[in-house]
């Protein structure tokens, strides 16, 4: 059968595989193993004709395709204009969707530069280690946005990625821009051995991880959760200037009441949402034995009442300076209180222990932390918005890890935080026994967001092989077992509490004890490519490949 002209144009490919990636986290995530196919056959197309202007019709094509990618993907980011942010919401949407094509650009020119140059099979190689290397930075630097990395499309498939506890999501990229090459090859050379690699190189991980799904037992002892979703609207009711605002006291009532609805004498964590008291607290006065902020009042007298249970719960809080060298760059000065710094902030109680904090580490870029400051600040105004608290917070360096009556480590993972593969190993590495994922996904509405963020929980459940418990203001909260099975789940936008039972595991993975490993590998060999492409001299025989 013919391919008619028009699907065999740039565009028709372009938008292809931009549909291919979009449908890999829509469907099934199995489309993102052939996604960069008609793009990269784009690229070869263009660097055989023999026309001008070959670098920006191979930067524009693949940044059309990328952006579109990012659009159909994340473009939910901008859908709290229908449901009362403001327009800044929508500039932050477009930022993050441009910026980050622009940025995916990056390492499919490098592989195009070193294509054009040598045109040979390493070239096509070389494409698996600048994306993984891509990745990998792009994990470690103020503008990341790593929302879209290849390995999170598998979220949705556990069972064929349990390998994961060995390489992280990193290694799933790695996989899958792999696979994509050889199934590239193999149609575009249309040889037996491009065939029987591709088959191999997609078989053999799968028949691992089944055998894996299979075999593996969860570990440890049983810890009873209870995870809360009180379903306070973000835009009329749950902050000071919101038209409907329910006050901190009966917030924290509300929080409290659903709770009791599920708590068994058995019960040994309760977990409330990020930010679930947004009134800015200072932490001595928290830490203090005088009342003096109702709602957290209210959380210790409940403590009190239950003290075989520990509290987890989302605050705002601060802490003053006597000057500004002693905090971070995003310390403030304000009338009456001095210097101080604002956090988005996990409080801990426990009967018999002094109220611990944790201050969210991993800020979204714009709502929570300008990126790069000293450049951003002139764009502050138009910067993203995505979920949490908004305004400059400042973070800590050290995770966290919050040790309850019970002996058991909770690792507290404030909402954004649960995208990072080897972050959330820092908490294991500290000696966490269970996750306990607390966000606010309410911003955007019943989209694709809040979906996507409680599955990738499912890919830290595997990495580090530790029970997931998530409580959403609302969103999807739930938990979820060691191997990434869902255990439960609450609906979007319905007020509820939810109660499991889940294992402490205190065994470390390959990918906890070693952390992105595949990625930094993928970066060292991506340098020698980059020296390669430098000093490589360019042939002038017909390209082969």
């Amino acid at each position: 059968m013919k391919i008619p002209t028009f699907l065999q144009t740039k565009f028709a490919l372009c938008t292809f595989s931009s549909l291919l990636f979009w449908l890999a986290w829509q469907l099934t995530p199995f489309f993102v193993l052939i996604a960069f196919v008609p793009l990269l056959w784009v690229e070869n197309q263009l660097r055989r004709a023999s026309t001008r202007y070959k670098t920006i019709k191979t930067w524009f094509w693949a940044y059309y395709t990328l952006w579109a990618f990012n659009l159909y993907t994340t473009g939910w980011i901008a859908w709290g204009i229908f449901y009362g942010a403001g327009i800044e919401l929508v500039y932050g949407a477009a930022f993050a969707i441009f910026v980050n094509a622009w940025l995916m650009t990056f390492p499919f020119m490098f592989f195009s530069f070193f294509n054009r140059k040598a045109h040979n099979l390493l070239a096509y190689f070389s494409f698996v280690f600048f994306w993984t290397c891509f990745e990998y930075l792009h994990l470690n630097w103020d503008l990341s946005w790593s929302w879209l990395n290849l390995g999170n499309a598998f979220a949705y498939a556990p069972w064929a990625i349990q390998w994961y506890e060995y390489t992280g999501s990193l290694g799933g990229t790695f996989w899958i821009v792999l696979v994509n090459v050889l199934i590239f090859l193999w149609i575009y050379r249309k040889t037996p051995k491009y065939r029987n690699a591709s088959l191999i190189a997609i078989t053999l991980p799968l028949l691992v991880s089944l055998f894996i799904w299979f075999t593996y037992e969860e570990k440890g002892r049983n810890t009873e959760i209870v995870v809360v979703q009180p379903n306070i609207d973000p835009y009329t009711q749950k902050f000071v200037d919101t038209k409907h605002f329910i006050p901190f006291h009966e917030q924290a009532e509300i929080f409290i009441r659903l709770a009791k609805q599920k708590m068994t004498t058995k019960t040994q964590l309760v977990a409330l949402p990020e930010t679930a008291i947004d009134d800015y607290m200072e932490e001595k006065l928290i830490q203090s034995e005088v009342p003096f902020y109702p709602a957290i009042d209210k959380f210790k007298q409940f403590i009190k009442q239950n003290p075989e249970a520990n509290l987890l719960t989302g605050i705002t809080s601060f802490t003053r300076f006597n000057s500004p060298k002693e905090a971070s760059p995003y310390v403030t000065y304000g009338n009456g209180l001095g210097w101080y710094e604002v956090y988005n902030t996990a409080l801990f109680l426990a009967e018999g222990k002094m109220p611990a904090f944790y201050h969210k580490s991993k800020l979204v870029p714009g709502v929570e932390a300008l990126p790069f400051p000293e450049f951003f600040k002139l764009f502050g105004d138009v910067m993203l918005k995505l979920g949490g608290t908004s305004g400059g917070v400042a973070k800590q360096k050290e995770r966290t890890v919050f040790l309850g009556n019970n002996g058991i480590a909770y690792a507290p993972l404030i909402c954004y935080e649960s995208v990072f593969g080897d972050f959330t190993n820092e908490y294991v590495r500290k000696g966490a026994n269970v996750l306990v994922i607390i966000t606010n996904d309410a911003w955007w509405g019943n989209s694709s967001g809040h979906k996507q963020h409680f599955h990738y929980a499912r890919l830290r459940a595997i990495e580090t092989r530790r029970a997931v418990a998530q409580s959403a203001n609302t969103g999807i909260s739930g938990f979820i077992d060691q191997k990434g099975n869902i255990l439960q789940q609450s609906k979007y936008w319905v007020q509820t509490a939810l109660r499991a039972t889940l294992k402490a595991n205190t065994k470390n993975t390959f990918y906890t004890q070693f952390g992105d490993w595949v990625g930094i590998g993928a970066s060292y060999f991506a340098l020698l490519f980059i020296l390669i492409l430098i000093f490589l001299p360019k042939k002038q025989n017909k390209a082969n490949y």
